[in-house]
């Protein structure tokens, strides 16, 4: 076979070769990223909170929302989650009322304390 020729399911005729690397070069970045995130001693917490996150927006239909479900699943830290949480907020409170989000998002929002600097000043309960 010449050097030139690719298998067909190897061809992209619209795309240039250089795109095709550059693309695999930032899949292999973003795994590589991933798996130093996983092996962290946190990667217990964080996969807690994203999955409680998940749940959250499940509720309220993930489908409606596919680039907060895709941000939320694909955070590799605890302070991506972090932020998340404001949007994620808005998105129940739509969906469930003030109230039900403010307890949903209070369990999530407890996991933080503690390990964010920033989370243990925020208020996790409602003035009365």
């Amino acid at each position: 076979m010449p050097a030139d020729t690719k298998p067909d399911s190897l061809q992209r005729k619209d795309h240039p070769q250089g795109a095709s690397e550059s693309l695999l070069q930032s899949l292999a970045s973003r795994l590589h990223r991933l798996r130093v995130s996983l092996t962290h001693p946190e990667a217990a917490r964080l996969e807690k909170i994203r999955g409680e996150m998940q749940q959250a927006l499940a509720a309220c239909g993930e489908a409606d929302h596919p680039k907060l479900a895709d941000r939320i699943r694909f955070a590799t830290d605890l302070e991506s989650l972090w932020y998340l949480r404001t949007e994620l907020l808005a998105v129940v409170t739509e969906c469930m009322g003030a109230d039900s989000a403010g307890r949903s998002l209070a369990s999530i929002t407890s996991q933080f304390i503690g390990v964010l600097p920033i989370a243990t000043t925020t208020r996790t309960h409602r003035r009365k």
